[in-house]
C-alpha cells in the first residue's frame, strides 16, 4: 500500500482570513558567516564552492521542511539575494586578512609558512643603471655616459618601490659576480644560486673590488659610492664581471628579499687605456709610434 503525503489544511488567521505563504526561514547573513546554528568554516577560509554548498543545503531543507516554499514564488529570489551577500561579504573578509598580512610582520610569517612563499609581498632589490659592456681596472666604475649607479627595492608583485616599513631602510652589500650568471630579473632564483655566482679574488692578489662595498637603503632607494676593480676579467671561467647587490647578513630576519644584479661587463687590464687614447698616434706624438718611426729614419721631421 503505497503512502501519499497528505496535504496541510490551510491556515487562517483568527479574522477567518487565509494567512500568506510564509517564506523560507532563512539564516541571516550575519549568523552564516559566523558559523552560528551552521557547520561553516571561519570565513577567512570559505570559498564559492562553499558558499554554493551551505546555499543548496538550505534550500533543500527549505523544500522538505516548508511545503509552502513551492507556493511562494519569492523564495528562490531571497536565496539569490542571500547568496550574493554571502559571497560579497566573504570577498571583503578575505581583502582583510590579505591586508592584515602586510602590516603585521608576525601573521605575514606564519601565512608564509602555510603557502610555502617566503613573503607575500614578493620583495626584489633592482639595480636601474646598465653598465657599459667593457671598463677598465682602477677606474671608478660607473653607468653608461657616466651615470649614477642607482637602485631600488621593488615589491614585484605591484612595480612599485617599498618606501616605508624596515625593509625601505636595509643595509646592503655590494658584490662580484660571475658574467655567466644569466637568470632573467623576472626569475625568482635563490639565495643559493646567488652566493654560488660570487667571485673573489685571485690568490695572491688583493681585494678584487675596493670602494665602497656596503650601501643602504633609504626610503627604498639608493646609489653606489666609488667603486674599482683592481683586477681584470680575462682570468675568470666567463671572462666577464657583474656587479651583485644583496642584503646584509642578520636584516631583515626572514623576510625574503631577492638579490639584484647588473648586465655582463668586461673588465681590461688598466694598460690598455693608455694605449687606446693614443691611437691611432697624432704626428707629433713624441711617445707614440711616430716617434719611433723618426728614430728608425723612416719619416723626416719638418
Amino acid at each position: 500500500m503505497s503512502m501519499q503525503k497528505r496535504a496541510l489544511p490551510p491556515s487562517s488567521s483568527s479574522s477567518g482570513q487565509p494567512s500568506q505563504p510564509k517564506r523560507p526561514c532563512l539564516p541571516p547573513v550575519d549568523q552564516a558567516l559566523n558559523g552560528s546554528g551552521t557547520n561553516l568554516m571561519p570565513c577567512c577560509c570559505l570559498t564559492k564552492e562553499d558558499v554554493w554548498s551551505v546555499v543548496r543545503e538550505v534550500l533543500e531543507r527549505a523544500k522538505s521542511h516548508s511545503p509552502e516554499c513551492q507556493s511562494c514564488p519569492g523564495a528562490l529570489e531571497v536565496i539569490a539575494q542571500r547568496l550574493h551577500s554571502i559571497e560579497y561579504a566573504v570577498q571583503k573578509l578575505k581583502e582583510a586578512v590579505e591586508l592584515g598580512n602586510i602590516h603585521s610582520p608576525q601573521l605575514a610569517r606564519a601565512n608564509a609558512n602555510s603557502t610555502g612563499e617566503n613573503d607575500v609581498r614578493n620583495l626584489r632589490l633592482q639595480i636601474q643603471t646598465k653598465l657599459s659592456d667593457s671598463l677598465f681596472s682602477g677606474k671608478k666604475l660607473e653607468g653608461e655616459g657616466g651615470a649614477r649607479i642607482s637602485f631600488a627595492l621593488i615589491n614585484a608583485n605591484t612595480g612599485d618601490v617599498v618606501r616605508s616599513g624596515l625593509e625601505s631602510s636595509v643595509k646592503l652589500d655590494i658584490v662580484v659576480l660571475e658574467g655567466d650568471f644569466n637568470k632573467d630579473d623576472e626569475d625568482n632564483w635563490t639565495q643559493e644560486e646567488f652566493e654560488n655566482h660570487v667571485v673573489k679574488q685571485r690568490e695572491g692578489k688583493g681585494p678584487l673590488l675596493a670602494g665602497d662595498l656596503a650601501v643602504k637603503l633609504k626610503e627604498g632607494v639608493g646609489e653606489m659610492g666609488e667603486l674599482i676593480f683592481n683586477d681584470n676579467s680575462s682570468w675568470n671561467r666567463s671572462k666577464r664581471f657583474r656587479i651583485g647587490l644583496k642584503v646584509a647578513t642578520g636584516f631583515c630576519g626572514n623576510t625574503r628579499i631577492r638579490e639584484a644584479k647588473t648586465n655582463a661587463f668586461q673588465v681590461k687590464e688598466h694598460r690598455g687605456e693608455a694605449y687606446r687614447k693614443h691611437y691611432p698616434p697624432a704626428s707629433d706624438d713624441e711617445s707614440g709610434d711616430w716617434s719611433r718611426l723618426r728614430k728608425m729614419g723612416y719619416l723626416i721631421k719638418n
